[in-house]
């Protein structure tokens, strides 16, 4: 090498250092991430050998007997800080005394609740919410068809007080019920022999049967004044001074309260007469036939006690008519039912009695002097 001449050196240059969070961020990023475990590490390789070697030891019986890994509830049970809490058994057999849920069409799941909640608020804990308690209780309160719909949930799908109640009202209270409901209240007709207590009571508890049926309040007075009779509901106008129509709606709610209460404490059945019908009909006409048919066997009694002679048997006729007409007089006295025709009538069963039993006779009498000349 000749001198003079001097050996290049080469530097290598880093790249600048990374400032600002935002740089730093976004180099780590990119940047791969290696996790400490691999897919293929010894210990997963390791579990995954002992969990097949259990299966291939398990006999073939196993695989059909059920697991307990599978029997779970719908409902998750909110975790409890208290140590000392506990729910009496007197409690239990209070909900199940009280009337258990079933799922049948004529329970009423508004009401099942109403009284749920009402034992649920007999008794507090410091430390244990009201949602913790009902979710433990309510499915004591069930039996049934009810008490399987509720295990048939899916796992841990309800957490709240509130979605248990929002799936149980859905269940057992469809929209078809809450129309024939709302159909119910809105068709409100007075029936036969109902007092206006009577008939309030019964549309209240129309309303009550259907708490979300969604009629304003002046839609109720105006329904149920509406479905009255012309006499209730001339009275009430009196009452209302003029027209109940014509009052707000609050006060006229307080009038048809006031009217049914008052008709409820003064109320009385002595003016009702009430003709249940058919019974009566039915008793005069089996009265009557009896009569008939009393009548029938001393018709033959007295016509087989007629002397067989031309004389007799030409005053016959009066003679039975007389007789038959003053026992069909004591008999039919007092009877209060178109006494008129009914004598009519007995008067024709008489006459075609009399004359079977007198052409019977004739013919008798014939016979018998035929045979003697």
């Amino acid at each position: 090498m000749p001198r003079g001449k001097k050996k290049k050196r080469v530097v290598e240059i880093s790249p600048p250092p990374v400032r600002g969070r935002k740089t730093r961020r976004r180099a780590i990023s990119h940047s791969p991430v290696r996790s400490p475990i691999s897919p293929s590490s010894p210990e997963n390789t390791h579990s995954e050998e002992a969990e097949m070697a259990e299966q291939n030891n398990r006999n073939v019986s196993d695989y059909a007997t059920p697991k307990l890994d599978g029997l779970q509830h719908s409902i998750r049970r909110p975790s409890i800080q208290a140590n000392n809490f506990e729910i009496k058994p007197a409690t239990i057999q209070l909900l199940q005394a009280n009337g258990q849920f079933g799922g049948s069409p004529v329970e009423d799941p508004n009401n099942h609740i109403l009284n749920f909640l009402e034992i649920c608020d007999t008794f507090k804990h410091n430390g244990v919410s009201d949602d913790a308690i009902r979710l433990r209780l309510f499915p004591f309160s069930l039996r049934d068809k009810a008490k399987v719909w509720l295990q048939s949930l899916p796992e841990g799908s309800i957490t709240t007080w509130k979605e248990l109640t929002q799936q149980f009202l859905t269940k057992y209270f469809p929209p078809g019920k809450t129309a024939k409901m709302r159909n119910d209240i809105t068709s409100f007709v007075l029936l036969d022999n109902e007092s206006l207590y009577e008939a309030w009571e019964r549309f209240k508890e129309l309303l009550r049967k259907c708490p979300h049926h969604g009629l304003p309040k002046w839609l109720q007075v105006q329904t149920f004044y509406n479905g009255l009779s012309s006499e209730i509901r001339t009275s009430i106008d009196a009452a209302a001074g003029g027209a109940l129509m014509s009052k707000p709606v609050d006060a006229a709610y307080t009038l048809l309260e006031t009217m049914s209460s008052n008709n409820h404490q003064w109320h009385s059945d002595r003016h009702v007469h009430v003709r249940v019908a058919g019974v009566q009909d039915s008793d005069m006409f089996a009265s009557l036939s009896s009569q008939i048919a009393v009548l029938t066997k001393e018709v033959k009694s007295l016509g087989q006690k007629v002397v067989a002679s031309k004389d007799q048997m030409q005053r016959a006729p009066l003679g039975y008519a007389a007789a038959l007409h003053l026992k069909c007089k004591g008999k039919m006295f007092g009877v209060r039912y178109s006494s008129g025709v009914l004598q009519r009538l007995l008067g024709m069963l008489q006459h075609l009695l009399c004359s079977s039993n007198l052409k019977n006779l004739e013919a008798k009498s014939v016979k018998k002097r035929c045979s003697t000349s």
